[in-house]
């Protein structure tokens, strides 16, 4: 039951049917919402901290909605809010609060410090930008880095996510022998398995694994050609941006141009969105598909906005291999065994919700510049693949 008789949204409803459920279009929507505190640190478990939303209208008015909103914590076993936006710290640790508001979405995080008395940071020689920022983070919340570790384990280590093989026991004895400064000779380490034969035949695998290398859907020729061009990709240390625009925008037949075999492997345009977002910005659009994501700030909007960017990907039989099919089941046409992907004049996604054709437009902004005469993939390539996307640098 969502309101009872005699609750303000039983009297607002009632009254608002009782006097003839009338409309007014010109009245101020919600524009964006905001929760405060930013950050905030709750310094003890059983602390409370009220939360409040406020929402800034189209005209420009400003009105603290706290009590219609809904706020949620992403770990109720971190902190736990109630309906009135009230926050109370269960355990150490930290949590996203997530507020919600007339479609609108905003979220901050809050950390429980819980009893650190003795703590003191000490000081740990930092080697480099990273190191810099796991620091930051362990000083706000008050937890000494754990030590360096042992020869042993730091080559295991080293080889298992670079190469994705274990040393062998001469490698490891040679390095554990090695009387050198440890940076040096770890450093040393590096760099020479990155790009060995070995770091390149994992990382090709990593990649056509993610980017759906399949003989069912490609064929042996077409698999083959996909899988030597991801490899000669990575052989050759092509830019991260460069490697992702070049498969978002790959056109022709998939066996001359390979990057294009991923619209051959993807055919829907929501489909190729929700792969294209969650393997290259590492957010999932599917939930929102059928409804405001719950936890998330996308909206069913957005995912058939983004999904509109995909709407005009067209693919024709390549003449040279024309009446080979692969595929096909009692339920399922063949397909060509070679398709020519092109860039459509026409082509549109209707939003399941409204009947609408919905036109293509990203879910949010960045400073990278995209240019609006071009196809809507390369539109998209370049939005993604931009240095100012948070989210791009952020999943790789």
């Amino acid at each position: 039951v969502v309101t009872r008789p005699g609750e303000p949204y039983y009297d607002l409803l009632r009254a608002w049917i009782a006097d003839g459920v009338e409309l007014d279009t010109l009245s101020a929507r919600v524009a964006s919402i905001d929760v405060f505190p930013k950050n905030p640190v709750i310094p003890l478990t059983g602390m409370k901290q009220q939360m409040a939303v406020l929402a800034t209208y189209t005209d420009g008015s400003v009105r603290d909605v706290t009590a219609d909103a809904f706020v949620e914590s992403s770990l109720t076993e971190k902190v736990e809010v109630s309906k009135q936006g009230l926050a109370t710290a269960v355990r150490r640790g930290e949590a996203a609060i997530l507020a919600r508001y007339e479609g609108a979405y905003a979220a901050t995080t809050v950390i429980v410090m819980g009893d650190r008395n003795g703590y003191q940071w000490q000081e740990t020689p930092e080697n480099n930008h990273i190191d810099t920022l796991v620091y930051n983070k362990l000083k706000k919340v008050k937890i000494l880095p754990s030590g360096l570790c042992g020869d042993s384990d730091f080559i295991r280590r080293v080889y298992l996510d670079l190469v994705g093989l274990p040393p062998q026991p001469e490698e490891v004895r040679a390095f554990v022998a090695d009387t050198r400064d440890t940076r040096i000779k770890r450093d040393e380490l590096i760099d020479r398995l990155v790009g060995s034969p070995e770091f390149v035949e994992h990382w090709t695998n990593k990649w056509a694994d993610l980017l759906q290398v399949n003989r069912k859907f490609l064929g042996e020729e077409g698999a083959w050609a996909f899988r030597n061009w991801i490899r000669q990709a990575v052989a050759s240390n092509m830019p991260y941006d460069e490697f992702v625009h070049t498969v978002l925008t790959a056109s022709g037949s998939n066996l001359e141009n390979p990057p294009a075999s991923y619209y051959k492997v993807l055919r829907d345009p929501g489909e190729t969105m929700e792969n294209t977002t969650q393997l290259f910005l590492a957010v999932r659009f599917n939930c929102n598909k059928c409804h405001d994501h719950p936890f998330e700030r996308w909206t069913q909007d957005q995912y058939y906005h983004l999904a509109a960017y995909f709407a005009q990907v067209g693919r024709k039989e390549a003449p040279s291999y024309a009446g080979k099919v692969i595929g096909g089941t009692a339920v399922e046409q063949p397909l060509p065994l070679v398709e020519i992907v092109y860039d459509r004049r026409a082509g549109d996604v209707t939003h399941e919700r409204t009947g609408q054709v919905t036109p293509p437009e990203f879910p949010y902004t960045h400073a990278g510049e995209v240019p609006s005469e071009a196809s809507r993939r390369e539109q998209l390539a370049r939005w993604i693949a931009s240095k100012e996307n948070q989210y791009f640098a952020k999943s790789y």
